[in-house]
């Protein structure tokens, strides 16, 4: 069961990418699947999450007021929870990880969550077979983000402009360092929706054994 994670800071297009990419691979013949930690408010997946009865808006509103540590670990709490479907799934799934832990990972540590909880955390969860960091510069980002969130602006009560991009950028830098030292497939996602997908099936050629002409769209 191959996990494809798809990393970036926010505004870097993962969910774009990760819903083209489950087209692009079901038109393939492959079987797939999006996981995302907001998935747990789909109660029929998720029973024993019912008591997150506020809905996502609700909880992106509370989760910045949490203090470092707890905030922390309920965060990768969702990621972990999430990854049920994947412990049940068929061998033969292909499973698209939206975010996963990266960019909560980098986030959190640039809170001042210590880095022994945020690492341990980590290596409390399986490694996905490839991560596709998406690279794009703060200000595509923030174009991208008309909507934003406190804790996508680094818990800026205003969640202003000039704090999502101060914020993504500190992420960027992060998750690129960590994309050279994990080995991470690195692409530009201030292309083209399509160029971005056409890149991201080339480095999946490998992993999942597409036909060449299948990783052009």
């Amino acid at each position: 069961m191959p996990m494809i994670a798809i990393a970036g800071c926010d505004g870097a297009g993962k969910s774009t990418l990760v819903r083209n990419l489950a087209v692009a691979l079901a038109s393939r013949g492959f079987e797939t699947e999006i996981v995302d930690k907001w998935d747990l408010f789909d109660v029929t997946q998720f029973p024993e999450c019912a008591f997150l009865a506020g809905g996502p808006e609700r909880l992106k509103q509370c989760v910045p007021a949490m203090d470092g540590v707890a905030r922390a670990l309920f965060i990768f709490w969702m990621i972990a929870l999430t990854l049920k479907p994947i412990r049940r799934g068929a061998a033969s799934k292909v499973y698209l990880l939206d975010g996963y832990w990266m960019k909560h990972a980098a986030a959190e540590l640039l809170l001042g969550c210590p880095p022994e909880v945020v690492l341990a955390a980590v290596n409390a969860l399986p490694e996905a077979d490839l991560t596709i960091f998406l690279d794009v510069p703060p200000d595509t980002a923030l174009e991208r983000k008309q909507k934003r969130s406190r804790y996508e602006c680094g818990r800026d009560p205003e969640s202003s402009r000039s704090g999502f991009s101060s914020h993504q950028a500190k992420v960027g830098l992060l998750l690129s360092a960590w994309a050279d030292e994990r080995g991470w497939a690195r692409i530009d996602s201030g292309m083209t929706r399509e160029s971005v997908l056409r890149e991201a099936l080339k480095r999946l050629s490998g992993s999942l054994r597409l036909a060449p002409e299948a990783a052009h769209c």
